[in-house]
């Protein structure tokens, strides 16, 4: 009998590639057996009554891909080889949307700080100008070599992208008055929301360095060299640097390497050798490095979801570490807090942090719903940036039973594992 693992081999074949960003086997065995249930479901594979091991679903999910006339024919009409098929109905998948998160940063500065370690290996100092709002840089690099070379770095996410995309192509095009090259940054998620050749297309138009950060295979991929800018002025230049912190986030490492990820000069700036989705050949390693340690696991306590409107307990989660709550009380003590909350935030819809009886509370504030986060010890910035991320998949993606849950007190159908789920994929990895 065919393993899962050849089934995977062979769809490889149907499209050789050397550098690959999304991994699909990773993707499919890293989703939850719902998950894939659901999948099959969209794609008429099994019945709503159908209960299956996820390794058969898995199996079943596989064989349709390899064999089915239907996807023959997709094929031809599509102009599509079986992985970019595979990878185009997993993301436009609504179910597979959190599984995606795997190839992403949620937290932005995560993000910043792994690029700004690969920077500083190379011998380059790194800035962060928070009080920056001409040019909304997100790193500025500086060098003597043995004049003073300068780089603005702009660093986006998958999660907020789309969003910026348009706002930060402008600044990357004005930021050649201050700096000899512009870099932009982004994530296989990020890439996966753009369309690889329309980036590639945007940042050749804009002179601009193109990086992709993974956090799979945790490796640093240079996708396209950019130019030296024709448009920088020197006393514009000169006044952004007089306005950097005295102290860089990163001076250049002298002597020991900092950076965690890999960078091969060898294997980079050949956008053509470059594929969105891909299954490696040895998939083992991949799969090993894909599982990360849970980073707050050993300080989050509980969680909590309450109504803007009604200021009612939606959903509640303890973790090993936490205790049960007694939600009736808990929620009438954080609804009290609501100007407190809102005045804090500054209308940014994040708590900065709270004590409270030895425990610490984080709150992102949403559309419909406040998601406050109890832990033991105090978190740092990207804890809060999932915390809001989390608030806004769930609003999201269960959009029409929490409209439910305002008007009738009842969340209808939901499976809260699903929402136990999503706490763990985003806020303890």
């Amino acid at each position: 009998m065919t393993t899962n693992r050849e089934k995977f081999a062979l769809l490889s074949k149907s499209n050789p590639v050397k550098f690959g960003l999304i991994c699909l086997e990773c993707l499919f065995e890293h989703s939850s057996v719902e998950d894939l249930h659901k999948f099959a479901l969209i794609q008429a594979l099994i019945n709503p009554e159908d209960h299956f091991e996820k390794d058969t679903i898995l199996t079943i999910i596989l064989d349709y891909y390899l064999s089915s006339e239907i996807i023959e024919k997709r094929l031809k009409k599509e102009k599509l080889n079986k992985v970019e098929l595979i990878g185009k109905d997993i993301c436009t998948s609504q179910v597979m949307q959190c599984n995606l998160a795997m190839f992403d940063f949620i937290a932005k500065s995560d993000l910043i700080n792994i690029f700004a370690d690969y920077c500083a290996d190379l011998k380059i100092n790194v800035f962060q100008n928070k009080k920056d709002e001409e040019y909304n840089i997100d790193l500025y690099l500086t060098k003597k070599d043995p004049r003073l070379k300068t780089e603005s770095v702009f660093i986006l996410t998958g999660n907020d992208i789309q969003e910026k995309y348009r706002e930060t192509f402008l600044n990357i095009e004005r930021a050649g008055e201050i700096s000899d090259w512009k870099i932009f940054v982004t994530t296989p998620v990020g890439v996966l929301k753009i369309g690889y050749e329309r980036l590639l297309v945007d940042m050749k138009k804009l002179n601009c360095w193109l990086y992709v950060v993974d956090p799979v295979q945790e490796q640093i991929f240079g996708i396209l060299k950019g130019g030296k800018s024709k448009r920088e002025v020197e006393e514009l230049r000169n006044a952004y640097i007089s306005k950097l912190p005295s102290t860089p986030i990163r001076a250049a490492s002298q002597v020991v390497k900092i950076s965690k990820y890999a960078f091969s000069e060898k294997q980079s700036y050949r956008p053509k050798d470059v594929q969105l989705f891909y299954i490696p050949e040895n998939s083992h390693n991949l799969m090993e490095a894909s599982k990360k340690n849970l980073k707050y696991q050993d300080i989050f306590k509980n969680l909590l979801i309450i109504s803007n409107d009604s200021g009612l307990s939606m959903f509640s989660h303890a973790t090993k570490l936490g205790m049960p709550l007694n939600e009736l009380m808990i929620s009438g003590f954080l609804s009290a807090m609501d100007s407190f909350i809102e005045e804090i935030s500054g209308g940014k819809g994040m708590l900065n942090e709270v004590d409270y009886q030895n425990f610490k509370i984080n709150a992102a504030v949403g559309k419909y719903a406040k998601i406050f986060a109890i832990t033991s010890d105090s978190v740092d910035d990207s804890f809060r940036e999932r915390l809001n991320y989390l608030n806004n998949y769930l609003e999201e993606r269960y959009q029409t039973e929490i409209e439910g849950f305002i008007k009738t007190g009842n969340l209808g159908n939901i499976d809260e594992s699903e929402w136990v789920e999503a706490v763990h994929k985003i806020l303890l990895v």
